[in-house]
């Protein structure tokens, strides 16, 4: 028996959604403590927000870290051209993700446009969860600000400044290497 057949039919609206379009805007989010790395210091963390537009009004959104001004424009760019190869298919996270691969085979798909597909990937399966009416948790704007301040701080350990106890002070409860 296969899979889908265990599992019964897929909800109606799973079916009726229609990509109409993908918008993107750059953020930077202040940091806390600075992310130190070989490239230098990041204060700021780019940010790309993903809006997804169905023709059924179902919104689908994501964000991805740029780790640059340059990669926020690139990433950009990507998604805007992204936008156009799915224009008018529905919204079909596997399906998408299998025609974009074929698309990026010949100029690569390592780096940005891998986190770029990554991206739309997140933002269809968010449409899906709002047409089911699943609502995933703790993907609040709050919950992304705590993240991000979360993945910034855990690695300013490896900084060489400061005592061994405000370096591991950074660390949440529980992930102390």
């Amino acid at each position: 028996m296969a899979t889908a057949e265990r599992r019964g039919a897929l909800p109606a609206a799973l079916a009726k959604l229609t990509i109409r379009g993908l918008s993107t805007r750059s953020v930077r989010v202040p940091m806390r403590r600075p992310l130190g790395t070989s490239g230098g210091s990041i204060t700021q963390a780019p940010i790309v927000l993903i809006d997804l537009d169905t023709d059924e009004g179902v919104p689908g959104r994501a964000y991805l870290f740029a780790y640059s001004e340059l990669g926020a424009r690139t990433l950009r760019q990507l998604l805007a051209g992204i936008s156009e190869m799915v224009r008018g298919d529905p919204v079909a996270p596997v399906a998408i993700a299998k025609k974009l691969y074929s698309r990026f085979t010949l100029i690569g798909r390592e780096g940005l446009p891998t986190i770029a597909m990554s991206g739309l990937d997140v933002a269809l399966w968010d449409a899906l969860a709002r047409a089911t009416g699943f609502h995933w948790r703790g993907c609040s704007a709050a919950s992304f600000i705590q993240s991000l301040h979360t993945t910034a701080t855990r690695w300013a350990w490896i900084r060489p400044r400061g005592s061994r106890r405000r370096r591991w002070s950074c660390w949440p409860k529980g992930f102390m290497p």
